[in-house]
Order: C-alpha cells, then sequence, then structure tokens
C-alpha cells in the first residue's frame, strides 16, 4: 500500500515508518500532580479505515468553590501598590425583640440602632502569567481537527488564575501567611469544635434545631 491523499490527509500503513516530529519549545501540559511527561504526548495516531476519532476531547475537572460569594475578590486595583485599606461598616443594632411595644403600656422610649466602622488593612499581591504560542503548534492542533491550542492555553491561564485564588483564599499566601492568610490559617478565626457533634445526617429533628440555633448563635458572636 502506497501514501494516498485523501481529502488532503497523508494514509500510512503499518509497514512504514511516520515521519518524526520534534516536540516544541513552550508546549508544556500540567495536571494536579505536576507535569506530564512530553516525551508520551504527540499527534500522531496509529488508525486505519474504521477507526473513528471523536471530535470532543476529554479535560481536566477540579473541585471548585465560588469563593468571591464568601469573601470580596478585588482584581485591578491598587495595581503596583503595597497595600489597601477598606472601610469595615457593621451594624449595631442588637436583638430584633427590643423593637417590640406594647400598645396598652403607652408611649415608651424607642430602641434605637446604631453603625460603626472600622479600617482593615490588606496587603496587595501583584500576579501576572500569560503564554505563548508557536506557528508549527497551530499547525498541529489545526492537524487534529478537534481543539484550539491557543484557546486552551488562555483557558489553561484563566483556571490556573481560579484555582490559584480558591487556594489563597482557604490556605493564605504559602509564602507570606502573615500578610495574606486564608480562611483555615487566619489567627483571629475561630475555632468551633464543639457546635457540630455529629454528621447532620445522623441527628434526631431536636438535636438540628440545637444545631441551627447554636450555629446562628456562634456567627453573631464572632460577627460582631
Amino acid at each position: 500500500m502506497k501514501k494516498n491523499d485523501i481529502l488532503g490527509k497523508e494514509l500510512r500503513n503499518s509497514a512504514e515508518a511516520p515521519a518524526t516530529v520534534g516536540w516544541q519549545h513552550g508546549l508544556e501540559l500540567k495536571n494536579s500532580n505536576g507535569n506530564v511527561d512530553p516525551s508520551t504526548l504527540g499527534y500522531q495516531y496509529t488508525i486505519q479505515t474504521t477507526t473513528q476519532i471523536r471530535a470532543e476531547v476529554i479535560q481536566q475537572k477540579f473541585y471548585e468553590v465560588p469563593i468571591a460569594d464568601f469573601v470580596p475578590v478585588i482584581v485591578g486595583t491598587g495595581a503596583w501598590m503595597e497595600n489597601i485599606k477598606t472601610n469595615l461598616v457593621y451594624q449595631l443594632g442588637g436583638k430584633f425583640e427590643r423593637g417590640i411595644q406594647d400598645v396598652a403600656a403607652g408611649p415608651s422610649q424607642i430602641a434605637t440602632v446604631d453603625v460603626g466602622v472600622a479600617p482593615v488593612s490588606a496587603k496587595i499581591v501583584t500576579w501576572a502569567m500569560g503564554y505563548q504560542y508557536a506557528t508549527p503548534e497551530v499547525e498541529k492542533a489545526l492537524a487534529s481537527n478537534n481543539w484550539d491550542v491557543i484557546s486552551a492555553k488562555m483557558g489553561a491561564l484563566k483556571k490556573t488564575w481560579d484555582l490559584g485564588i480558591q487556594q489563597i483564599a482557604f490556605l493564605g499566601l504559602l509564602s507570606d501567611l502573615a500578610e495574606v492568610p486564608g480562611l483555615l490559617s487566619n489567627a483571629s478565626v475561630t475555632v468551633n469544635l464543639s457546635v457540630i457533634t455529629k454528621a447532620i445526617s445522623d441527628m434526631t429533628d431536636v438535636e438540628f434545631s440545637t444545631l441551627v440555633k447554636d450555629l446562628v448563635a456562634a456567627y453573631f458572636a464572632n460577627s460582631n
């Protein structure tokens, strides 16, 4: 069987040695455990006329939490500065029941609410990362006909940002935990081991009701 051009594609049989294709500089793939050995990757496939190549590709999946729903993530503010100060405004309204009036008792002093403000200083961290690609990389990706190397690298950059922000939010900046602590490494966060005593699925109705009451009380006690 000789080489044939069918719809612009070159076919080979198993007796022909494939051409050597060098791995281009800068084309690096990573997984959660580190680098993938590039010597095991490539764009050459051993196929036959009854082989189908799926249009879809398999991508990595990561567990992600929308951390911006819980703590502020401010991007693009104060670049190249050292720290940023934010005013924290909180209410001093007290318990809701203080506002209940006894109409039969006649006029009485109305309970009032108040607010307070406290400045919070945070370190500014400057982060930048990019990507690069070469023409041979683009040509190889086009030959595979089911993925875009440029879009893939852009997606990898965005995923690096998302996972990095998530890690810092929980564990802090490992190179500077004093200035950039995380939710699990912040010394000012109260660790409460007494409220949740067992798995919620194993609680009775009374235990669950007590859990909710204790959680609300602990939240207000620790959030001022």
